[in-house]
Formats: structure tokens, C-alpha cells, sequence
């Protein structure tokens, strides 16, 4: 991989840190406990709510959680996490060569993949470094002083705002060069390059077949052959040009903002009064139909791929060749079919309470379903299979991350299973557990009873901070008092 991509040694550094940091922790706590006697089943320890451990038979999957699920370790055949809620969670997915770091979210983030890597901190910091076409390419800014980063194709850059410097692949512009701006910057785009002076005061550019002039706000022009004319007098107040000349419908326009304004050509026409509030369009070739009046409240639109309707905010429609949407008593209602090339989708809303989404990528007969009734309760469904189910949920809308970091605060009961068909559920704040898998099942109420069961015919019951422990298995059973050793045994 290219020594630009910092994945490798920040994934080092990842599991070094859950890792050294799990072991300082719960070190801390079992010192500091030493007087105390744990329960041990197994390779189990259980003295919550300061510490649990769990493994999964064969070691597939184990879990540590220090204080609930504020301080947890685990790692499973999909996912290694370390979580310091609600500072930080991190995630690991070694068959994706995946990392997701949430700190203080939704402010901080890292993400690291084999095409891509970033880090932020919104809105202060950002640090990209993704694979093009050309190779790797890194951008980074620290609002509101500092950019850089480096292209593949046009070398490396940075600026010092507002003293001096350049940025490339930026804002929409190939080049950015500038000198205590806004005082003089000149830009690139292909082989278009502007010069401006107390941007966005005086502007000049001159490309391929194209030239404009800006001297806000008295006069402009920006003009490219055979393509369009387009001209301004005392901005925004007088404007007029030529569209589309290169075409068999060409235009001509003009607009005395706000009061009116007018585009015609051999086949349309479009009105404005009062912009933007009055508004009309038609086309004769293809029946085209269109106007506010006044806007927002009431839109008409009619023709070959759309047909809108609004009586803002009481109702209105949408259908074109992509989406099919209605909304009552807008933003509260609305129901929404998306269908395009590469995916089919249905949205509906009944904000704040109800949130329904289901989705299916084209080729792939799973899809993804995901539904919440705030604040009672969501449940999300993957196309894989896994399902996630929460009983009291915080947040009205569907946000990434937020239940993750935030979510053991409030909920009262959570559920959640994978495709192999493992699972668990789980109580507030871990007070009562309940885990699964194809070849064992455990209950766990901390300190009082546990209950664990293996494929393999072992048993154990365990009560009252495992003084009375009830065990079975292919050398019989029997009960163990006080920690000894099993007393009496059939």
C-alpha cells in the first residue's frame, strides 16, 4: 500500500491502545478490590456493576465491561470494540480492513479503509487521504488558518489565511492562489484562469473561447462563444443574456430583479413577477408546464418525466421518473418511493413519532428495513440479517453513531442478533443479560443468579454471588458451596 495512507501503523496504534488500556483499567479496579471475592464460572468473572467478563465456547467471542457498558472490550469473528462511553467508541472490522473511531461524538471521527482513511473534529479540524484514479491524494484544514495536503498529479500546497498560500482541487477551482486575501487572488479551472481584486469586487478570466469582466456592482459580462451572453447592469438589479446558442432552441433573457422577469425562445417561455413569489413556464414542444403563485405556497408543474403539486403546508406531490412523494401538513407527513438504477427505496415520516425506512440495492433480493416509534422504541434490520431493537430511544430522527455512543443513558431494554443466529439482550445498563449462539445460551442476573448451558451438556446455575453453584456435566453433577470444589455430587 502506498506509504501515504496512514492506515496501517494508525491500526497498530488502535489495538495497542484498547488493548494496554482494558488491562491498565481493570487492573486499577481489581486491586483496589482485592478484599472482595469473585464469582468464577468458567473463564467468567463476574462483580457488577464494577467488572463482568464473558467468553463464548472455544473463544469465538468474549466481552469485558467495567461499570456496565461505559468501559467494554469485545471482539467477535466480525468486530473488535473498545468504548469509553459517551467520550469514545472504537470499532475494528478485520474483514472489511475497517477501523471507526467516534470521539466526542458527533464533533470527532476517524475511519479508515483500504481507499480511504479521514479524521475530524467539526467544524475545527479535517484530515482526508483517499486513492484516485491518479493515486493518493490528502487534503487537511485547520478552520479558520491553515490548508494543505498533496494531489497526485499537481504536487503538494498550502495556505495561510488570510496572509497567503495556495489550494488545489478546492471550492470548485483546480488552483487557488491568493495574497492577503481578499486583496488578490487568481484561480484555475482547466484552462480558464481568473484574476480578482478584492474578491469579489474586480474579476477578470479569460479561457478557451470565454471571457468575463466583473466590476461589482456597476457592471459585468461573461461571454463564451457560440454558447452564451450573459451581462448585468447595477447587480442584481438589471440583468439580460443568451442561452443555449449552440443549440436548435437558443433564448433570450432579461430580468429587472425584483419586479420582472422574462426568457423566451422558439419553443418556451418563462415569466417572473415579484421574485420569487409569482412564476410561470411553458414549453410547446414537450407540453411543459409550470408556476408559483404565490411561491411557497402554491406550485404547478407538469410534463414528460414530472408531475408537482403543492398547497404549502397542507399538501402536495411529486412524481418523476425517479421519485414518487406526498406530503400532508408539511414537514410532519410524508411518504416517499425512490426507485433509480442502482436502488429501490420507501420512506415514510410521521414526524416527530414515526420514522419507517426500507431499502434494496438492485441485484441483491435482501433489503434493509428500519423503524421507529419515538420515544418508545426502533428497530433496524440489515440486508445481512442482523437485527437491532431498542426499547426507549432519545432522538426523533434516525442518527448514525448517536445510540451507539449514547444510547446505554436511556434504554431500557436492547436487543441484538447476527446472521450465524448469536445474540443478546440486555437490561439497563447491563443489569440483566441474556447471550446466545448456535451451540450455548446464558442468563446472568450480576450477583444474584447466572445460568449457562453448552452444546457440549454443560450446565451451571450459579446464586447469590456464586456461593451456591449447581453444575453438570459428562462427569455428573453436583453443587459446590463457598467456592469448594463440588460437594455432594451424583
Amino acid at each position: 500500500m502506498n506509504s501515504l495512507h496512514p492506515g496501517g501503523w494508525r491500526r497498530a496504534g488502535l489495538e495497542s491502545f484498547r488493548t494496554l488500556g482494558l488491562r491498565f483499567f481493570t487492573a486499577a479496579m481489581l486491586s483496589s478490590l482485592s478484599a472482595c471475592r469473585l464469582t468464577n464460572l468458567g473463564s467468567e468473572t463476574s462483580l457488577w456493576p464494577i467488572i463482568d467478563t464473558y467468553e463464548a465456547p472455544e473463544g469465538r467471542s468474549s466481552e469485558t465491561d467495567v461499570f456496565g457498558p461505559i468501559l467494554e472490550s469485545a471482539v467477535d469473528a466480525e468486530s473488535q470494540t473498545f468504548a469509553l462511553r459517551p467520550l469514545f467508541v472504537a470499532t475494528a472490522y478485520p474483514r472489511q480492513n475497517k477501523e471507526d473511531v467516534k470521539f466526542l461524538w458527533p464533533f470527532g471521527q476517524y475511519v479508515s479503509t483500504p481507499m480511504e482513511s479521514f479524521v475530524r473534529f467539526f467544524p475545527i479540524y479535517s484530515n482526508r487521504t483517499w486513492l484516485t484514479g491518479d493515486g493518493w491524494q490528502r487534503d487537511w484544514f485547520v478552520l479558520p488558518l491553515l490548508a494543505g495536503g498533496t494531489t497526485p498529479t499537481k504536487g503538494s500546497y498550502f495556505a495561510f489565511f488570510p496572509f497567503g498560500g495556495n489550494l488545489k482541487g478546492q471550492l470548485g477551482r483546480d488552483e487557488i492562489h491568493f495574497i492577503l486575501f481578499p486583496i488578490y487572488s487568481d484561480t484555475r479551472v482547466g484552462e480558464t484562469k481568473s484574476v480578482n481584486v478584492l474578491w469579489p469586487i474586480v474579476s477578470v478570466s479569460k479561457g478557451p473561447g470565454m471571457t468575463a469582466v466583473s466590476v461589482l456592482p456597476f457592471y459585468g459580462a461573461r461571454v463564451k462563444d457560440g454558447s452564451f451572453d450573459r451581462r448585468y447592469v447595477l447587480w442584481p438589479f438589471v440583468q439580460w443574456g443568451h442561452e443555449r446558442l449552440d443549440t436548435n432552441d437558443p433564448s433570450s433573457w432579461t430580468f429587472v430583479w425584483p419586479f420582472y422577469g422574462v426568457e423566451s425562445s422558439p419553443q418556451s417561455q418563462k415569466h417572473t413577477v415579484l421574485w420569487p413569489f409569482f412564476s410561470w413556464a411553458t414549453n410547446d414542444r414537450t407540453g411543459y408546464l409550470a408556476y408559483d403563485a404565490p411561491w411557497p405556497l402554491l406550485k404547478r408543474e407538469r410534463g414528460k418525466d414530472i408531475d408537482r403539486f403543492r398547497i404549502w403546508p397542507l399538501f402536495g406531490w411529486t412524481n418523476s421518473s425517479e421519485l414518487d412523494s406526498t406530503f400532508v401538513l408539511w414537514p410532519f407527513l410524508w411518504n416517499r418511493y425512490e426507485h433509480t438504477s442502482w436502488t429501490s427505496a420507501h420512506h415514510f415520516y410521521a414526524l416527530p413519532f414515526v420514522v419507517s425506512i426500507d431499502r434494496q440495492q438492485t441485484g441483491d433480493p435482501n433489503s434493509s428495513s428500519y423503524f421507529k416509534l419515538w420515544p418508545l422504541f426502533y428497530r433496524d434490520r440489515t440486508a445481512s440479517g442482523a437485527l437491532d431493537f431498542q426499547f426507549l430511544t432519545l432522538v426523533p430522527f434516525r442518527l448514525e453513531g448517536f445510540e451507539e455512543v449514547y444510547g446505554f443513558l436511556w434504554s431500557l431494554y436492547h436487543r441484538s442478533t447476527k446472521p450465524d443466529g448469536s445474540g443478546r439482550e440486555e437490561t439497563w445498563l447491563r443489569s440483566f443479560v441474556h447471550r446466545w449462539g448456535p451451540d450455548f445460551e446464558e442468563y446472568r442476573v450480576p450477583l444474584l443468579w447466572s445460568y449457562r448451558r453448552e452444546q457440549k451438556g454443560t450446565v451451571n446455575h450459579s446464586f447469590l454471588f456464586g456461593l451456591v453453584q449447581y453444575e453438570s456435566d459428562d462427569s455428573g453433577a453436583g453443587l459446590r458451596f463457598f467456592y469448594l470444589p463440588r460437594f455432594p455430587s451424583w
